[in-house]
């Protein structure tokens, strides 16, 4: 594998996976960087172009060090370079101006343990034009501006960051409302608006997510997202614009 990517660029890919995300498995094809990460919080896959040399897989065994010499190393474009034989990766070579590392190669990524079963039940819920996920029926459609969901994550800071969210959504005011905080600690609500959505729909569609629901939104990239939701299910969003599709896990009520 090998291909070249600007600094600024490969830094915003890796830093927005979302909470919980230690290490990485990428895959270099068709002129694009592709990942995905699945966890207990949430589902990601999404993409950037680069400037492909060598097709092939990227194993980040440790993505802090990764993100630290990106941060510190002074280039415009940044060269990934890994090479793979029958026993597996070899080590990572990253250069960036006058900056080079060099990386030690895993044979477990923990973020992508689960991502086969779960890619199968997205592939699923996409071709049911995303009427249901697994067992749960996802009744409801809007599209969403990404500006309006990550300001949500302000509504921690004056609450208590160690709080649930419960994502409400009426279909038939074009309306979605977050809610966290208690009596005791004191609530938030924030609004937010929705386009599309069916006047036609009566349900009242709830789901409660666990303290870092902010954090895991923050991986969607600017612009607009459809998003598909049921009662008591998973929230997903497919970016209009780019290739991104997250799907956030919903909670019981009981769970942090």
């Amino acid at each position: 594998m090998k291909c070249i990517v600007k600094r600024n660029v490969l830094s915003s890919y890796l830093c927005g996976f979302g909470p919980g995300v230690e290490d990485l498995r990428l895959d270099v094809k068709d002129n694009g960087l592709v990942g995905g990460v699945a966890l207990s919080t949430h589902f990601l896959t999404k993409r950037i172009t680069v400037d492909q040399k060598e097709s092939g897989a990227v194993v980040i065994a440790e993505l802090s060090k990764v993100l630290a010499f990106l941060k510190a190393c002074s280039g415009e474009d940044v060269e990934l370079h890994q090479p793979h034989n029958d026993k597996g990766a070899g080590a990572l070579r990253i250069q960036c101006g006058s900056s080079t590392i060099s990386l030690p190669p895993t044979q477990e990524i923990k973020s992508s343990q689960a991502l086969e079963m779960a890619t199968k039940l997205v592939n699923e819920a996409s071709e049911s034009n995303w009427e249901q996920f697994g067992e749960a029926d996802l009744t409801a459609y809007g599209v969403i501006d990404v500006a309006d969901l990550k300001a949500i994550a302000s509504l921690g800071k004056v609450v208590g960051q160690d709080k649930p969210y419960k994502f409400t959504f009426v279909p038939k005011q074009s309306q979605a409302v977050v809610h966290t905080g208690t009596q005791v600690s004191g609530q938030m609500f924030h609004k937010i608006d929705v386009a599309d959505a069916s006047e036609n729909n009566d349900e009242i569609i709830s789901s409660q997510f666990g303290p870092w629901f902010p954090e895991v939104l923050s991986c969607l990239p600017s612009g607009k997202v459809e998003m598909y939701a049921g009662d008591g299910t998973v929230l997903v969003f497919n970016h209009q614009d780019k290739d991104c599709l997250l799907v956030v896990i919903d909670q019981d009520a009981d769970e942090e």
